[in-house]
């Protein structure tokens, strides 16, 4: 197996599913956009833009391609012929489409899920998260942010803990970089893992941290 897949997050749950393992060398990949009907696929020769087949153009927009899924292209390396097998799949009812359901982020292994000590910290909002985290098959793990802000933060770890029993919890200070040690526990070297949170809550500044560098733009 090639490093650039291996960190991308192949693991044998997918390589399994390869009737041919030659496919590994070039035609294997992870999709990390879908804009219309072409996608974006990063292989082990490198980043491509291709569309897909006809059979998937007509097949349910639940078993097309989204961020996050391994896929195999054709010879020509220009379009995607198939969608391996998904290990969690989060989804949501498409707009206008009555009961058609349409694919968020396939193959999360860990989600991250981002509240603030403050006024922002609800404990149903966690739970509408985690019923969802529990729907796709992943694993949930609150991270609470701004801890240094309030004079106990341990309140709200007893309240983030009581939204599901067992549930893992962690604290975090922007000002304090070890106080992510906790976080980054979570994430091993072929792990996917995702964050959601309400707008302010502390999301880019703990990815830009996780990362060591700027992935995206923090707010005031």
């Amino acid at each position: 197996m090639s490093e650039i897949l291996h960190k991308l997050g192949l693991v044998p749950f997918f390589t399994q599913q390869l009737a041919d393992t030659g496919l590994l060398r070039d035609r294997l990949g992870r999709v990390t956009s879908v804009q219309r009907s072409r996608t974006t696929v990063i292989c082990e020769s490198g980043e491509r833009v291709v569309e897909l087949s006809p059979v998937l153009l007509q097949s349910a927009a639940i078993d097309r391609p989204t961020v996050g899924d391994w896929v195999v292209l054709d010879n020509s390396l220009r379009k995607i012929t198939q969608v391996l097998e998904r290990k969690s799949l989060f989804k949501r009812l498409g707009a206008g489409t009555g009961s058609e359901l349409q694919p968020i982020a396939a193959n999360i292994d860990t989600l991250f899920i981002v509240t603030s000590c403050n006024e922002e910290f609800k404990e149903s909002r966690l739970e509408r998260y985690l019923a969802l985290c529990a729907e796709a098959g992943a694993m949930p793990v609150i991270v609470l942010t701004k801890a240094d802000l309030v004079d106990n933060a341990d309140d709200y770890v007893r309240r983030a803990r009581r939204t599901q029993p067992g549930v893992a919890v962690e604290t975090t200070n922007a000002l304090d970089p070890n106080t992510l040690d906790g976080v980054r526990s979570w994430i091993k070297s072929t792990s996917t893992v995702a964050l959601v949170g309400s707008s302010g809550v502390g999301k880019s500044t703990l990815l830009n941290t996780l990362a060591g560098r700027s992935l995206t733009t923090t707010g005031e």
